[in-house]
Parts: structure tokens; sequence; C-alpha cells
């Protein structure tokens, strides 16, 4: 448990202080505690908005290398059929 951080619509931020599982109650000491960690929950208008996300790549090389390729393939194709 702890207090977490409200960002409006855009997400929550809690940090969560995870613990060994101990044998005994007498056992559990600061040790006990491992690294604190932070949980960043997105709202769910940033979830739906990442869902419809969509990219492009603009990479000049790579469309001249899927160009020579493309050619490649049609050469052999063109080579055989009778």
């Amino acid at each position: 448990m702890g207090t977490g951080l409200d960002l409006g619509d855009i997400f929550s931020l809690r940090v969560n202080v995870p613990s060994k599982m101990e044998e005994n109650e007498k056992d559990v000491c600061a040790k006990s505690l491992k690294a604190p960690r932070l949980t960043l929950t997105w709202k769910e208008s940033v979830r739906k908005a990442l869902k419809e996300l969509q990219v492009d790549v603009d990479n000049p090389a790579r469309k001249t290398t899927k160009a020579k390729k493309e050619n490649k393939d049609k050469k052999e194709e063109e080579h055989h059929e009778p």
C-alpha cells in the first residue's frame, strides 16, 4: 500500500515495495524488503490512443533495397516461365 500520484487523464503513478516471504513473523525486518518499484498505469483515453496508433517509416535506403529485391524476384519469375 502506498500513496499514488494521479495525473488527470494521462496516467497515475504508485510506489510499490515488494517483500520476501519469511517463514516466521519475527523474521520480518528491513532486509525483507526488495527494491522499490514505480508502477505507471495509463488512463483509458491514453490506452485507447496507443491501440489506435499508426506509424509510417520513411526510410529511403529500405525502399531502394526493397525495390531491388522486387525487381530480382520478377526477373527470376520470368526465367522460370516456359
